[in-house]
């Protein structure tokens, strides 16, 4: 069973620390999906995008799913709406959340790389 607490308190990270760039849509504090918009930086196509986060039953312990919603950025790590990232694998922490997981997708788009 999901730990309601830490979802409670993935939602204040977002509140309490808002970071331009990354942004937490209008969901229910309850839930365990998080609609995130992610603003890019890289002139002359900076972009929006949006991220679907859901934690699961064994998150923190686990990665949560993460999937773009369309548009999909053009990015080599992107495919379609799946991710390729060490983090959301083997590199997990339990110590990351939502919000780092956000802006650490958002750095690799932005690198383009």
């Amino acid at each position: 069973m999901i730990n309601l607490k830490r979802i409670k308190w993935e939602h204040e990270v977002f509140m309490q620390n808002p970071i331009d760039e990354v942004q937490l849509e209008e969901i229910k504090e309850s839930s365990t999906c998080f609609i995130v918009r992610l603003k890019t930086s890289t002139a002359p196509r900076q972009k929006e995008y949006r991220l679907m986060i859901e934690l699961t039953d064994k998150y923190p312990f686990e990665p949560p799913r993460v999937r773009f919603l369309q548009p999909w950025p053009a990015c080599p790590y992107v495919h379609g709406e799946s991710i390729c990232m060490d983090i959301l694998r083997e590199k997990w922490s339990p110590a990351l959340n939502v919000q780092k997981l956000a802006l650490s997708i958002l750095s690799l788009i932005n690198s383009g790389k």
